[in-house]
């Protein structure tokens, strides 16, 4: 099938004026004269691209010139660099067509640079379709020599196993497609440029693995006592081994010379088992549609039921007369939404919902959207007047669009960018509008770091018989092999597979669906939430003597109200998802009633109107760092992780120690409420009881103060900071 690139390039506007010359004599910067031989390169090659477009008379290319230069001579062998002339290219139309950043309305903005990173297998298994290159654009920045080879060190891939148990490198021994076997023995988390290099050269000519040094029963076995070492190993037909280690530069030139011996003269092809036939079953009877169900609710339920629920939630207000079409609407909503009926039957309900919901006319429909976050300010309703299509088109209108609409051309671009960022990809293939169930689903904001949901209107015939499509609308995942959690997504085979959704285009069968793929690469989970604590001796349990540093939601835990015990509830949400994305690191994760716990929040300098936050807390050296921004989902993980890596500044406590008080947080609220009360009245009355109120406020925190400055005298100012001696740098290894 004769495929068109389409190539986004990335534009890069070099201000320096020079003379280009168009790389011309140079060995390492090839020319390409037309489509055919850069298409040729796209699908043949093992190595990262790098092409440079340009024109005779360009007046900016002098310097890139030199940088690209320069480049390819230090990365000879690593990356391959090509340069277009778009003058020449433009002589023949169909040439000009396949490079569209050579028109004749860009031709001011030359030179542009683009890169391509070659893909893990040549042809997809299971499709049998050849597999596109990933495009990349160099970052906004500076362009010198040391950003391009940082760059695209970034963006080359590494064809290598990485080994840790004996019985892996038993099994990579023992793969006789290809004899030759090179085995690097590091002590680097991830694999040089120099060492990628190789990989990309032999591909599919040596097989190459990499074992660290903490795999000490493999680097015994090798006899391994210094780092980084190259081993070849070539085990012939009779199962004996020979084994060579390198011993001169680590150069590419040298490392080439030494390996070309072991490696195959062509490429080995893999050919991956033919698919198992499964045996035809029975069409199953389709099961009936679950009958719709609409809840009743009253002025005490109202908020558990609606603040706390991530579905849509639609509450129908009535004064007697229904909505005429509030059943086929709940039905024409595939799940996405609770329907919930409040029942306005006297002047006191009516009073009490005008006040509280804004509701005037009846009946009316006032809808919340999917998630938590946003529905204590949604502000949007559906009248009596709406038609049943009027009313689904805002509903289908009102959520969030979050599926990327994919063409043809931009699907393999799309699948490889998104498993490259270790996500699954939800794709529906569909005609006609996006059916509601699958954009609510994709517009959830639990799913937007683990999954990446697109969708195909109308297929073409050749992408059905890629992905195996055979009716519209059809839901597939498109994951990698043998993905367990994200560790197995970092080392897995590179080769991706297409399952398939085999329920109904439903809210809730597809968050299912989309719940097991989520739950794969969310972290280990646990049933259990972040625990409270309410006094000293359960911070020390919690905290203090587990080790590590602590995370510490400081929230406003008062819960008198529904109101108040949603809040607490998702706030709590927010940091169990944070504590079960880092299970297995060293940090404890636990909250404090911040309202309750005022003299603690004096310590830590923190206001009362800063609730809800975090603080970071180091135990051992009494130092703590405080959230910067709101606690949400995101910014409290990333703190997290910045804290567990020492990325966070620190204060000391005043007063040295962590103190929580244990007292009934209930009448330290009413006590608080009466010092907001008393100072109201005072301001609306302007009575001298005002300056009585701030008397009896700066009095007590006068007592307070004086109490932390006694306690801070006594325990003294005897700790020294002890300064660690700086390490020497090494020279690095180029491995």
């Amino acid at each position: 099938m004769q495929r068109t690139t389409h190539l986004a390039l990335v534009s890069l506007l070099l201000l320096i004026a020079g003379a280009a010359a168009l790389y011309d004599g140079s060995l390492l910067v090839k020319r390409i004269h037309n489509a055919a031989e850069f298409s040729k390169n796209l699908m043949e090659e093992t190595h990262v691209q790098v092409y440079v477009f340009g024109r005779e008379d360009c007046e900016r290319c002098g310097t890139l010139e030199k940088i690209v230069l320069d480049v390819a001579d230090q990365l000879e062998g690593i990356a391959n660099f090509y340069t277009v002339d778009c003058d020449e290219v433009n002589q023949d139309e169909s040439n000009a067509r396949a490079f569209p950043v050579c028109a004749e309305k860009h031709r001011n903005d030359l030179p542009h640079l683009t890169f391509f990173e070659p893909p893990y297998v040549r042809i997809n298994p299971y499709t049998k379709q050849p597999m596109a290159p990933t495009e990349h654009r160099f970052p906004s920045g500076a362009l010198t020599v040391q950003s391009l080879i940082s760059f695209i060190g970034k963006i080359s891939p590494a064809f290598r196993k990485s080994i840790k148990t004996q019985a892996e490198m038993e099994e990579f021994l023992s793969d006789n497609v290809i004899p030759g076997k090179v085995i690097l023995f590091t002590s680097k988390k991830e694999p040089a440029l120099l060492y990628k290099g190789l990989t990309m050269h032999y591909k599919d000519r040596l097989s190459f693995a990499e074992v660290h040094q903490s795999s000490q029963d493999i680097v015994q076995e090798f006899a391994v006592v210094t780092f980084p070492t190259l081993y070849v190993v070539k085990r012939g037909p009779n199962g004996v081994e020979e084994r060579e280690i390198y011993q001169g530069d680590l150069k590419f030139p040298k490392l080439k010379k030494f390996l070309d011996p072991f490696a195959l003269e062509e490429r080995a092809e893999r050919t991956p088992p033919p698919p198992k036939e499964e045996p035809k079953k029975e069409k199953p009877k389709e099961a009936p549609k679950p009958a719709i169900t609409i809840h009743p609710v009253d002025s005490s339920t109202y908020e558990k039921l609606v603040l706390g629920a991530e579905k849509m939630v639609i509450v129908h207000f009535s004064r007697g007369e229904n909505y005429t079409h509030l059943r086929n609407l709940s039905e024409s909503l595939s799940g996405i939404a609770q329907v919930l009926h409040y029942n306005v039957g006297t002047e006191e309900d009516e009073d009490f919902v005008r006040k509280n919901y804004d509701v005037r006319s009846y009946p009316l429909l006032r809808v919340y959207p999917l998630g938590v976050r946003d529905k204590k300010n949604s502000r949007f309703f559906i009248k009596a007047s709406m038609s049943l299509e009027e009313a689904v088109s805002e509903i289908y209108d009102s959520v969030d669009e979050k599926s990327k609409s994919l063409s043809e051309a931009e699907f393999q671009v799309f699948v490889g960018g998104q498993l490259t960022n270790k996500r699954f990809v939800i794709l529906l293939a569909h005609e006609g509008q996006l059916p509601l169930a699958y954009k609510a689903v994709a517009s959830l904001d639990k799913f937007k770091d683990t999954l990446a949901f697109g969708n195909f209107k109308n297929p073409s015939e050749a992408v059905r018989k890629q992905l195996q499509i055979t009716t519209l609308p059809k839901l597939l995942v498109v994951f990698r092999q043998n993905v367990e959690n994200m560790e197995d997504l970092e080392s897995a085979p590179n080769d991706i597979q297409v399952a398939q959704f085999t329920g109904r285009i439903h809210f809730d069968e597809i968050k299912v669906f989309c719940d097991q793929f989520h739950n794969l690469l969310s972290g280990p989970t646990d049933r259990k939430g972040v625990d409270q604590a309410r006094n000293s001796d359960e911070f020390d349990r919690l905290c203090a003597k587990k080790g590590g540093i602590c995370l510490i939601g400081l929230l406003d835990g008062d819960r008198r109200s529904e109101e108040g015990k949603a809040r607490v509830k998702n706030q709590t949400e927010v940091l169990k998802f944070a504590k079960d994305r880092l299970a297995g690191r060293p940090i404890n994760f636990l909250w404090v009633d911040g309202k309750c716990q005022s003299e603690l929040l004096m310590k830590l300098n923190i206001p009362l109107e800063y609730l809800p936050t975090a603080i970071s807390y180091v135990p051992s050296k009494k130092l703590f760092s405080q959230l910067v921004g709101t606690l949400d989902k995101d910014g409290l993980r990333i703190f997290a992780e910045n804290a567990l890596k020492g990325r966070v500044s620190t204060n000391g406590i005043d007063g040295g120690s962590f103190d929580l008080i244990d007292r009934d947080c209930e009448q330290e609220y009413e006590r608080l409420d009466e010092i907001a009360r008393r100072a109201s009245e005072a301001s609306k009355e302007g009575s001298d009881l005002e300056d009585e109120i701030l008397k009896e406020i700066l009095e007590e925190e006068r007592r307070k103060r004086e109490a932390l400055e006694a306690e801070l005298e006594s325990s003294g100012s005897s700790s020294k900071k002890r300064k660690g001696r700086k390490k020497k740098k090494g020279k690095k290894s180029e491995l």
